[in-house]
């Protein structure tokens, strides 16, 4: 049956829609479309970006996006141009977006209402994250690291920390990261890479002997695989995890590694003896060589207690346990 509405312009479409229940979307292809467009804005100057942020910020309708987009496209004319934001949230605001903003060094995000959920993904120049919000539960941030400062304290329940390209700048110190560190104790799903534990997390954590991830379901790992000692890391970290269920392991020979002078074996120095009584799967991926996935799963294996897990090799099939171990 043909759709009737299928061909009517976007403004006539915003008018029907807007008198219907929001479920009503779902009818046609057509109309979700509706929802997702995006306010599209020029402009040159800091002040354009400030002036623009906070008045798509102040115009959001807490139960009618149609009203105003929920997206912002800002064309930044002057890519040379180093930018400092501030973005005070909308009191009705619960995830903010933040992609591909070259030139951006600065950003602070304010929000003490319901800002659940930030993102920033291709930001390659940000070196410097003040967040004054208390409400996160999710937080995705992939480029270098920069330096996070989170003035009050949160429990996130999922964050991707992926700082696959290392850190922002050359003098960056395990202290710096201490904060964040805190906020991400209590996660459920994590993404971390290899560097990151070895240069800020253990320093941090390794005199106290007592720091463990209690709540940690479902860990995605990032490491550079360089031989028979490149896991010890991640077996150290995982002694950590004694609630995992799901392991992600991304090889990815691009990323940063930790300088060799730090590249110390943990797993002699891992105090705890965990055994991982819940873990169901092992997924490898970005290895090309099987040998290697074998070798990373019998190290895996002998930290496992019970039924071992379903491992998956990076060519989507299974690995034979009986061969692991």
């Amino acid at each position: 049956m043909e759709d009737p509405f299928s061909n009517l312009p976007d403004e006539i479409l915003s008018c029907i829609v807007s008198f219907l229940p929001l479920e009503t979307s779902l009818i046609s292809t057509r109309w979700r479309d509706l929802w997702n467009q995006a306010l599209v804005r020029h402009g040159s100057t800091q002040d354009d970006v400030a002036s623009v942020v906070a008045g798509f910020l102040s115009r959001f309708e807490e139960l009618d996006p149609l009203k105003h987009p929920r997206k912002l496209h800002f064309h930044f004319s002057d890519q040379d141009t180093a930018l400092f934001a501030s973005i005070a949230t909308n009191k009705h605001l619960e995830k903010l977006v933040i992609v591909e903003c070259t030139g951006l060094q600065s950003l602070f995000i304010e929000s003490e209402s319901k800002l659940h959920e930030l993102t920033i993904l291709d930001c390659p120049q940000l070196k410097s994250l003040h967040l004054r919000t208390s409400k996160l539960k999710s937080f995705r941030l992939d480029g270098p690291l920069p330096t996070i400062w989170p003035e009050s304290h949160f429990n996130l329940s999922h964050a991707m920390l992926n700082f696959r390209l290392g850190p922002s700048c050359a003098d960056f110190k395990a202290q710096y990261f201490n904060q964040t560190l805190l906020t991400i104790k209590n996660c459920e799903a994590l993404t971390l890479c290899e560097w990151t534990f070895q240069e800020l997390i253990w320093p941090s954590i390794s005199p106290s002997g007592n720091f463990i991830f209690y709540k940690i379901r479902e860990l995605w790992w990032i490491h550079n695989h360089r031989g028979e000692n490149s896991m010890d890391t991640l077996v150290s970290f995982l002694k950590l995890c004694p609630a995992l269920e799901q392991l992600f392991v991304t090889n990815d020979s691009t990323s940063y590694s930790a300088p060799r002078s730090n590249s110390y074996c943990l797993t002699q120095e891992t105090e705890y003896s965990t055994k991982l009584e819940h873990l169901k799967r092992i997924k490898f991926m970005g290895f090309t060589n099987r040998v290697d996935e074998i070798s990373v799963a019998k190290k895996l294996i002998e930290l496992v207690k019970g039924e071992p897990p379903k491992i998956e090799t990076s060519d989507e099939s299974c690995l034979n346990v009986v061969i692991v171990q």
